[in-house]
């Protein structure tokens, strides 16, 4: 049974070979195949009939028409369609013509074999094809009826059937079979089409199914809100991701609200949200796509910033405006951010009591200055604004800024450059230039920062002068200055010290003046210091005994003065002088007037 099957199998590849995409070509390979599995049949069943009962003068004519069926089906398994048919058809008509010179009485049979073979033409070949075919088909008839009255053929050729019946017969069969043709041709050209209309319905039915379902795996599986709004403005549908970002519980939530009635009554250009969503959905009907930024409400309340595109399209033959939404509330909240920091920038420049300005770093354009930089170098802003800092001529020398600039690309920044610039009245001023690299308008520029100190330099100047006055005038006294602070420790003396005492600031700066006192003057000396720190104590001179670096003492005449709260000073600072000499002469001046007392009491005496 299986060698049956598979005989049966190879039989319907030869006979029925795979239909190609061609739908006219498929139809001629069924009809082709079906007509040459007939005769092939009928051939062979003639063939075994014969041979079964003797007959042998005309079995060489089957083997023919066998041969040329088979080699006709092999040309129709090689996809040779054309050549197929036509190795058919001809062979078909040779058999038959044979048939009808023979001398064996079959020709008359044969002759009525004609309208079929033409009928196989019509439904086989093409129009050009048949014409030529079934033109040669019908002369070929008279031609060897020609030949036959001639005696060219001699044959047993019966006149039962008046050669003139004979040809009207094959006329009216040729006229049928083209009947058939262009009948065949009409219904198969239809059905073809038919056929493809078919088959195309069913591909877009396919694409319209695999586009839905492309677009319903895009709509769930988005990361993105997108929603859909019906002809009311309402929506009819959103995916996951829209229950997400406002914080619904469901889609049912969402799903037959307004766009108005999840935004503030207000969008942020001061229209209603009601208005304004009427008039975008109004002009994307119009206009078929539109696209802006809108702020919704979240259900708990919080604001939701979205970039909107709409986008109409059809589903069911429903319009549909599709909405997406991209959620662009930290860039808003960056704007605000931004947007606060740059008014409060713009504020604390306009305000600020020290001179600012904006200038491009590379050509020193300004771009703004403040009021304060005004007062300071003396022009209006309408002056300043626009121009390069050389056309103002504010450098006395150019290589400031080039040395400023040079910095501020090398590091960035400028911190305390000490610089001088000309006012507009050629006045020179020094300050400390600071300077940073800032974003302003989209581009990096330049904030200075200066700092007047001309006032202090001046004040500097005179002190400096005040204190080198000060320091030649104690370098010229003679009289011994000192300065306690709050402690009690040396922080001041005068070179006068290093003279008188030969202590040098090295042996005396941070230690007590109580270490170089007589023990029996530390305790008045004390006392006097602290109502010294008494601010309403009028300090009265006073005597102590202080130890030479040699080790012998020196009286000294000395007044306190409270300078504690001087800024300059703190502290107390005491004046001495070296009273030595002076007490020796008082000593000796008491003891000669002692002795000179005892020696008039004594003369007076008997």
């Amino acid at each position: 049974m299986i060698y049956i099957q598979e005989f049966i199998n190879k039989i319907k590849k030869v006979i029925l070979p795979p239909i190609p995409v061609d739908h006219y070509s498929s139809r001629k390979i069924t009809l082709l195949g079906t007509i040459s599995f007939a005769m092939f049949i009928l051939a062979v069943l003639t063939l075994i009939n014969n041979l079964v009962f003797g007959i042998t003068h005309e079995n060489y004519r089957l083997y023919f028409v066998i041969v040329s069926i088979l080699f006709s089906m092999f040309l129709l398994k090689k996809n040779q369609i054309n050549f197929s048919i036509y190795v058919l058809l001809y062979c078909t008509l040779v058999f038959l013509l044979s048939v009808i010179i023979s001398q064996d009485g079959a020709h008359d049979r044969a002759l009525f074999a004609y309208p079929g073979l033409l009928v196989a033409a019509a439904l086989l070949l093409e129009k050009r094809g048949f014409i030529i075919f079934s033109t040669i088909t019908i002369i070929s008839v008279p031609v060897l009826g020609f030949l036959e009255i001639k005696g060219i053929l001699v044959n047993e050729l019966s006149f039962s059937t008046t050669f003139v019946y004979i040809i009207n017969t094959v006329l009216i069969f040729s006229i049928t079979a083209l009947f058939l043709r262009i009948l065949v041709n009409t219904i198969s050209e239809n059905l073809d089409k038919l056929r493809l209309n078919e088959e195309e319905l069913r591909n877009q039915k396919e694409l319209i199914a695999e586009s839905e379902y492309k677009f319903k795996s895009l709509f769930e599986g988005s990361m993105d809100p997108i929603l859909l709004l019906d002809d009311n403005a309402r929506f009819i549908g959103c995916n996951d991701a829209t229950v997400k970002i406002l914080g619904a519980n469901s889609k049912h939530e969402i799903i037959g609200k307004t766009p108005a009635d999840l935004s503030p009554e207000f969008q942020p250009d001061g229209i209603t949200s009601l208005k304004m969503s009427e008039l975008l959905i109004q002009k994307t009907k119009s206009e078929g796509k539109e696209l802006f930024e809108w702020t919704h409400f979240r259900f708990d309340g919080s604001e939701l910033f979205v970039e909107v595109s709409l986008s109409q399209i059809k589903i069911d033959e429903q319009s549909i405006i599709l909405v997406h939404w991209r959620d662009i509330t930290k860039r808003k909240r960056d704007e605000i951010i931004l947007r606060e920091s740059e008014e409060r920038f713009s504020k604390a420049f306009i305000v600020s009591p020290v001179p600012l300005a904006i200038t491009e770093i590379e050509t020193g354009l300004y771009l703004d200055i403040n009021e304060e930089w005004c007062r300071l170098f003396g022009f209006k802003k309408e002056e300043a604004i626009g121009k390069r800092s050389v056309e103002l001529g504010i450098y006395p020398d150019y290589k400031i800024r080039e040395e400023a600039v040079s910095k501020i690309k090398k590091y960035g920044k400028l911190d305390r450059f000490p610089s001088q610039f000309l006012n507009k009245s050629g006045k020179i001023i020094d300050t400390f230039w600071s300077a940073e690299v800032i974003s302003f308008g989209g581009r990096n520029v330049m904030l200075s920062l200066l700092i007047d100190y001309t006032e202090q330099k001046l004040y500097q100047e005179k002190l400096i002068s005040s204190e080198e006055k000060f320091r030649s005038i104690i370098q010229g006294l003679t009289d011994l200055i000192f300065i306690f602070d709050r402690k009690g420790k040396i922080v001041f003396q005068s070179p006068s010290v290093y003279k008188t005492l030969g202590y040098s600031e090295q042996d005396t700066i941070g230690r007590s003046p109580f270490q170089f006192l007589h023990p029996d003057d530390v305790r008045p000396t004390e006392k006097e210091l602290f109502k010294i720190l008494n601010p309403t104590y009028d300090s009265k001179p006073f005597l102590q005994r202080v130890r030479h670096k040699d080790g012998y003492y020196i009286y000294l005449e000395s007044i306190g003065i409270n300078m504690v709260n001087n800024v300059y000073v703190k502290g107390v600072v005491v004046l001495s002088r070296d009273v030595t000499e002076k007490i020796k002469t008082d000593a000796a001046l008491n003891e000669s007037e002692n002795r000179f007392s005892d020696l008039v009491n004594n003369i007076q005496d008997p």
